[in-house]
């Protein structure tokens, strides 16, 4: 209803939260700034297996897609391709998280420096810990703070965003300072979330991802969260989108084509995850280490999504790209 600014399935999800105790939190969230509603949605260090890129069958596919070999990702891949030969290089992170991918990117043995901030002081602290703790804190430097606080800083040989640019709005000007970052000749590598923006998926995504869970055992349907059954996939209202997280996919259906008008594309990987992140979002967990009828429910899906996007019926939602700075050559 109302271009699906609220939708029965906000209201369900709203009494199912007010009813387990969460009513405090929906009013502090609604009551908050935009940025002190995203740094709210990032305060967790840890992460329950609920998304479907903890499935490693998933990210074996995904390698896959990218490099051609599913034991290659995506970081040995840029290093074999874009930086082979290369040492004591800069690069920057926004949005890093709690530094897992930065830390990958450091063991590359390719840089001297990784800068890298995000809004939430206790990642940015757990980020910090791990670093020592691993024995990279003189490569990684890690820092509470967004793209635009870090303007001015490097010039950097590479920008790396994994899983963060989609949280970048306005998205042109975010873009304007990345480019501003790269030294000429420099590196944005992106592996990202480019779907509709807001998570406003499209009937046939629905469709599809719907009769997809429905021919899954319920053994598998159930929810880490609660345990019940995930019988439904529906795409989740504007107001509830920006009361949770004004930042999450704000404008992340504008990604591909700005990156292509501001910067020179020199490799783009669909990777899919149209069906996949949907179908399994919630019951992850029941795919981390699949028996035999587990490993049938992510054939199908797979199969299913590689046929609906070789149809043009849906297009990939995630990408892995490197792109070069045009104002380098």
């Amino acid at each position: 209803m109302f271009n699906n600014w609220i939708n029965i399935h906000d209201l369900e999800r709203f009494w199912e939260k007010a009813g387990s105790g969460g009513w405090r939190q929906i009013v502090r969230r609604a009551s908050a700034a935009k940025q002190d509603r995203t740094r709210s949605a990032w305060e967790h260090t840890q992460s329950p297996p609920i998304h479907a890129w903890e499935i490693p069958e998933l990210r074996r596919r995904w390698n896959f897609m990218v490099s051609g070999n599913a034991q290659i990702d995506h970081v040995a891949h840029v290093k074999n391709n874009f930086l082979a030969g290369k040492t004591g290089l800069a690069a920057f992170s926004p949005g890093c998280g709690g530094g897992g991918n930065e830390m990958s990117w450091a063991r590359t043995g390719l840089f001297r420096r990784i800068d890298a901030c995000d809004l939430s002081q206790p990642r940015i602290a757990a980020a910090r810990r791990a670093a020592e703790q691993a024995g990279l804190d003189r490569i990684l430097n890690f820092q509470v703070g967004d793209v635009g606080s870090m303007a001015g800083a490097g010039p950097y040989d590479l920008v790396i965003t994994e899983g963060a640019l989609h949280h970048f709005f306005p998205m042109r000007r975010a873009l304007e300072e990345i480019r501003d970052m790269l030294r000429p000749g420099g590196f944005l590598v992106i592996n990202e979330f480019v779907g509709p923006s807001r998570f406003q998926w499209t009937g046939r995504q629905l469709q599809a991802a719907n009769e997809l869970l429905n021919q899954i055992p319920e053994a598998y349907r159930r929810r880490w969260e609660n345990g019940r059954v995930k019988k439904r996939i529906d795409a989740p209202g504007r107001l509830r989108m920006m009361l949770a997280d004004p930042s999450e996919a704000a404008e992340s259906s504008a990604i591909l084509p700005l990156l292509n008008e501001m910067f020179l594309p020199l490799e783009v990987k669909e990777k899919g995850g149209t069906l996949a992140c949907l179908v399994f979002h919630g019951i992850a967990h029941h795919f981390l280490e699949p028996e035999a009828e587990a490993e049938a429910v992510l054939r199908r899906c797979f199969a299913v999504e590689d046929s609906l996007m070789k149809s043009g019926e849906i297009t990939s939602d995630y990408v892995f790209g490197v792109f070069g700075n045009r104002a380098g050559g």
